[in-house]
């Protein structure tokens, strides 16, 4: 079953105010001990964004290609080509 885009917005920034990690409101318990780690300023209130397209069925596709006279191969969701250049 499909999440609605505006059920994870609103259950993201529910949990955001409860843990006071919104960028308006950042108080975060942990603060302390992650500056301490990291032994410089950190960024504070990073919220997550959801975007427009959120639960879309995408397809992607990635080229790559070796320095070497090899194929080039494309992929695809449901194949893969090879091609010389």
């Amino acid at each position: 079953m499909a999440v609605e885009r505006a059920t994870v917005v609103e259950g993201l920034r529910q949990y955001y105010e409860s843990q006071r990690l919104l960028v308006r409101d950042f108080d975060c318990a942990h603060s302390n001990a992650c500056l301490q780690a990291a032994g410089c300023e950190l960024s504070r209130g990073a919220e997550a964004h959801v975007g427009s397209r959120y639960g879309d069925d995408l397809r992607s596709r990635s080229v790559s290609r070796s320095f070497r006279r090899t194929p080039f191969r494309s992929h695809t969701a449901d194949r893969s080509v090879d091609t010389y250049d």
